[in-house]
């Protein structure tokens, strides 16, 4: 079978923009432990506490969250309309890296679902997306902070990569 000029150009065209995305995504892969030092490295945000400053709905509220080695976050938020007395339980995980998913709980019920995407943007490391309350209310949600070292600031931007590159491949393979 005889493969025409055009043809062949946009053969290699396609295999070389395949490799572009590949080694896009390879690079922005995270190396995996050894089985022996399975723990989470101390810099990492896995065990540790971080404070953010965010809204729900029109709201100003504060919220911290600590991030556990397998996954599951813990935390809690107050809106500040609501007084000093008035603490929201959240309790969740960090489904994959760039998503999370929390619960709240009020006076010890659940009261809400929360459904967040990590990004960064003007130096901040925000979460935001949706609060799906039980009584059938639903609040955008946004809380953000700064990155404590460049290693934050990376996997913030290579997952926005890795978004942008599924996008793209998504649109020229008509996927």
């Amino acid at each position: 079978m005889h493969t025409t000029p055009r043809r062949f150009l946009l053969n290699q065209l396609t295999l070389l923009a395949m490799t572009a995305v590949i080694w896009l995504l390879a690079s922005c892969a995270t190396p995996t432990q050894s089985p022996v030092t399975a723990e989470a490295p101390a810099d990492q945000p896995y065990g540790d506490t971080h404070s953010y400053n965010g809204t729900v709905g029109k709201r100003t509220a504060t919220f911290t969250l600590t991030w556990q080695s397998d996954g599951n976050v813990l935390g809690n938020y107050q809106d500040l309309a609501d007084g000093p007395g008035m603490t929201y339980q959240l309790k969740g995980n960090n489904t994959r890296n760039g998503e999370l998913v929390l619960t709240e709980y009020t006076a010890g019920k659940q009261s809400a679902i929360l459904t967040l995407k990590k990004s960064l943007a003007n130096g901040r490391i925000t979460w935001s997306g949706k609060m799906h309350n039980t009584d059938g209310r639903v609040w955008k949600v946004s809380f953000s902070r700064r990155p404590q070292n460049d290693e934050e600031i990376n996997d913030c931007c290579c997952l926005q990569d890795r978004r942008a590159a599924d996008r793209w491949v998504g649109e020229f393979f008509h996927v």
